[in-house]
């Protein structure tokens, strides 16, 4: 199954991971709750799986689509080819941020979906200032 469904190694693992604490082979196993899940899962999807991977197995090469954005604690902006655009927080969302690094991500959510209909079915680099927001270490 894994290896028709990239993502799918994740779930088989688990659910291999489960046999390996047995103490024999011919011993009985108790399937637990969340094996019976990760079953019930390949159950609904394989059905339904139209063949298309999430991961691509070749190499990407980026297409020429960039945009790159920007945040201040009450606002966020970003521009991509020739448009550009700016947004103010909303109030509930500077309070809950707790950090600056949240309001860079925050507006990169934003112009993902600001320009859904340019970027879909593109692969695209977006440029940040934020150390930890590109690195992904937040907080």
């Amino acid at each position: 199954m894994a290896a028709c469904v990239k993502p799918g190694c994740i779930f088989m693992s688990r659910l291999l991971n489960s046999l390996q604490v047995s103490p024999s082979t011919r011993a009985r196993l108790k399937v637990s709750v969340d094996m019976k899940a990760n079953i019930a899962w390949w159950l609904d999807f394989l059905p339904i799986f139209n063949g298309t991977s999430l991961i691509k197995p070749q190499h990407w090469e980026f297409d020429d689509l960039q945009f790159t954005t920007d945040a201040s604690l009450h606002a966020g902006g970003a521009t991509c080819l020739n448009e550009c655009f700016t947004c103010e927080f909303p109030e509930d969302i500077v309070r809950s941020a707790q950090h600056i690094t949240a309001l860079e991500l925050y507006t990169i959510v934003v112009a993902v979906k600001f320009w859904a209909t340019k970027l879909h079915q593109h692969k695209f680099i977006v440029s940040c200032d934020n150390e930890a927001t590109v690195s992904g270490k937040l907080w």
